[in-house]
């Protein structure tokens, strides 16, 4: 089973869970979807460093990286730039601004940018 960490604002975006939920029940055949709240939600009393290291685990056992890139978020950008150092695809999914121009750190650092489901359905099923 291949899995696809699910990267995106928590903070400050009302419902951080909903389309990350949403999103792993459409993934196709043979992908998981990681979410790091769910991950979080064990880490012993909150403590920052621990979440990181476990969300930085995380990404280091993923295939693949999706970032929901609508809105700006320190957290996103950090998990975008570890999984692109390890080698990681990132897909950088556009799903409220339907595929607006982003900035050149973004282009560098994701393999797909695309406001289409069906363009990341079609990614994850060609990647190896």
């Amino acid at each position: 089973m291949k899995k696809l960490y699910l990267a995106g604002p928590i903070f400050g975006t009302g419902d951080p869970y909903t389309w990350r939920r949403d999103m792993a029940s459409r993934l196709p055949t043979g992908w998981k979807g990681i979410n790091p709240l769910d991950i979080e939600r064990h880490v012993e009393g909150g403590d920052p460093y621990r979440i990181v290291r476990a969300d930085v685990e995380a990404i280091g056992e993923c295939q693949a990286l999706l970032a929901l890139i609508d809105v700006p978020s320190w957290g996103t950008a950090m998990e975008i730039r570890i999984a692109y150092t390890k080698g990681i695809p990132v897909i950088g999914w556009q799903a409220k601004t339907g595929g607006e121009a982003v900035g050149p750190w973004l282009q560098v650092h994701c393999s797909l940018l695309t406001a289409s489901f069906a363009d990341v359905d079609k990614y994850l099923q060609e990647l190896e």
